[in-house]
């Protein structure tokens, strides 16, 4: 009878202690999308970055933040297998919201890029949208009245801007910026990107109340309109902010304005991870 030799042996529980690594590892990450949307608001210093996944394994991913950490950050919540994003969402073209984003294209599959298309001078924005090229990503320029729909009642609406900026200069970038609400049930969770109070009064009648809502610009002084906050009524003010920074973000005035919710900051909280479903919303520790 022939046996096995020792490192036949070796090689085969090698390979079953992958293969068990690889299902637990698959099992866990589909575990977690059923059990609801899962939102991870990513500390990577003074910018934003967010990624979404639905129960059907969709993954969004709006900004990028000032740098590749976001490309790290991404790593650990998508597996090696399936590097790939269904949809990056590029608020507006400053570079906290943007430098992350050329480096994730060149990292990750991106099936659909979304943005408003304004014209914008940067070296960053030039080979963000070079990359774009390159690679031949379908890219949507969108305003008020465009949606995404990801199936099960989950939609992601775009309220801002309110017409299209495709081709067009603006004086105040910030005030360009994409706004979009996503929906499931009864819930939902508003994101802002930089929109300034002055815009955000433009939205009172654009039905935004969310119990989540991701706050403009790093608490700014011109963060928070209080007739928007109002409106909006969120449970939870999520502040991306980085640690001692230069511009004393987020301000005492725009603190005291979300007295009334329940802050979480990037800075002092690192990662922010939320559970959404169609009847709740709850901080993942």
């Amino acid at each position: 009878m022939n046996y096995p030799s020792k490192r036949n042996v070796f090689n085969l529980l090698i390979l079953l202690l992958l293969t068990g690594t690889l299902i637990a590892l698959i099992g866990t990450a589909t575990k977690d999308r059923e059990d609801g949307i899962l939102l991870h608001f990513f500390d990577v210093g003074q910018g934003d970055a967010t990624l979404i996944e639905t129960p059907q394994n969709q993954k969004i991913l709006i900004d990028g933040g000032p740098n590749d950490s976001v490309v790290s950050k991404l790593d650990k919540r998508i597996p090696f297998y399936q590097k790939r994003l269904d949809v990056v969402i590029l608020t507006h073209p400053h570079a906290d919201h943007l430098a992350g984003l050329i480096k994730v294209l060149d990292s990750f599959k991106v099936k659909e890029v979304y943005l408003t298309g304004v014209i914008y001078t940067t070296p960053e924005y030039f080979r963000f949208l070079e990359v774009i090229k390159e690679k031949n990503i379908t890219t949507h320029a969108v305003f008020d009245g465009d949606y995404l729909d990801f199936g099960d009642g989950i939609k992601l609406n775009f309220l801002f801007p309110q017409k299209s900026l495709q081709g067009q200069k603006v004086d105040n970038l910030n005030n360009s910026s994409i706004v979009a609400k996503l929906t499931w049930g009864e819930k939902s969770a508003l994101f802002t990107g930089d929109l300034e109070k002055e815009a955000q009064l433009q939205l009172l009648n654009s039905g935004i109340k969310a119990e989540l809502l991701k706050i403009s610009h790093h608490c700014s002084n011109d963060a928070v309109s209080e007739t928007f906050l109002k409106k909006v009524d969120p449970k939870y003010s999520i502040i991306f902010v980085g640690k001692d920074n230069m511009f004393g973000h987020p301000t005492a005035s725009c603190l005291n304005a979300l007295k009334s919710t329940e802050v979480f900051r990037t800075d002092y909280n690192g990662d922010i991870n939320f559970l959404m479903t169609k009847e709740k919303i709850s901080h993942l520790n």
